[in-house]
């Protein structure tokens, strides 16, 4: 029964996301940058993240932030994860600002 609620989550997920909702996006996108429970495809991945990150969406730029910090997926850029970070925060993404705040 679990396995099925998984796929028609995943289901949705994909469709949501295929329709360009940004948080949909996002899930999925972490899902494909590992392949987990999907074919990993880290270019679409990133390419959403991005898209949706330019678009103002505070959480891609904070997963965004984190792949660049950790250099997964994209050549480490710790000042760009910091801008990354940054532009989150300024979306009003809360996990942002709670990071940045600790940072100081």
């Amino acid at each position: 029964m679990a396995e099925l609620n998984e796929e028609r989550r995943l289901a949705t997920i994909r469709a949501d996301a295929e329709a360009g909702v940004p948080r949909a996006r996002r899930l999925l996108a972490l899902r494909m940058l590992e392949g987990r429970g999907v074919e990993a495809d880290p270019a679409t991945a990133l390419a959403w993240l991005e898209a949706d990150g330019a678009a103002g969406y505070g959480a891609a730029l904070r997963t965004l932030s984190e792949l660049y910090a950790e250099g997964r997926h994209v050549p480490a850029d710790k000042e760009h994860a910091r801008a990354c970070l940054q532009a989150a925060a300024a979306a009003g993404d809360r996990e942002a600002k709670r990071r940045l705040a600790e940072e100081d």
